[in-house]
C-alpha cells in the first residue's frame, strides 16, 4: 500500500482563509431589520377578575367569587329563555336547519342533522365600545 502524502501547507492555509472569510463575511453583513412583535394582551383570568372587583368595591374575594359562580349558574339555567347581561350581551339558543355537507377527508356527501346551539350575542353598545362597529 502506498502511504498518503501529507497535505501541503498551502492547502491548510487556503482552508483556514476560506473558513475565516466565511465568518468575517457574516459579521460584515448589515444587520437585518427585525420586526418586534408586540406582546398580545392576554385576557384576564378568573382570579384576576375576582381580585379586581374585590379591590374596586372593597369586598372580600370569596363574596366576589360566589357572585361570579352564581351568575354562571343562573346563565346556564336561564339559557333556554335567554339570559341578558346589560351592556354586554345575551345568551341565546339558535336553531340550525339540517343541511348537506362533505367529509373533508373523502369528499363524500353527508347529511348534517338539525341542531340547537348556545350562542352569546354581543350588544351593540359593547361592540361600539370595543371599536368594532
Amino acid at each position: 500500500m502506498a502511504a498518503k502524502a501529507p497535505k501541503s501547507k498551502a492547502t491548510k492555509t487556503t482552508a483556514k482563509a476560506t473558513a475565516t472569510s466565511k465568518t468575517t463575511s457574516k459579521k460584515e453583513m448589515p444587520a437585518q431589520k427585525t420586526t418586534a412583535k408586540k406582546a398580545a394582551a392576554k385576557p384576564m383570568t378568573k382570579t384576576e377578575l375576582i381580585n379586581h372587583f374585590a379591590e374596586k368595591f372593597s369586598l372580600p374575594k370569596q363574596k366576589v367569587r360566589d357572585f361570579f359562580d352564581e351568575q354562571a349558574r343562573l346563565a346556564v339555567a336561564q339559557a333556554r329563555v335567554g339570559f341578558t347581561i346589560p351592556g354586554l350581551g345575551k345568551l341565546v339558543i339558535r336553531q340550525y336547519k339540517a343541511r348537506e355537507g362533505r367529509n373533508p377527508r373523502t369528499g363524500e356527501k353527508i347529511e348534517i342533522k338539525a341542531r340547537e346551539r348556545l350562542k352569546f350575542v354581543v350588544s351593540a353598545a359593547a361592540m361600539k365600545a370595543a371599536g368594532l362597529e
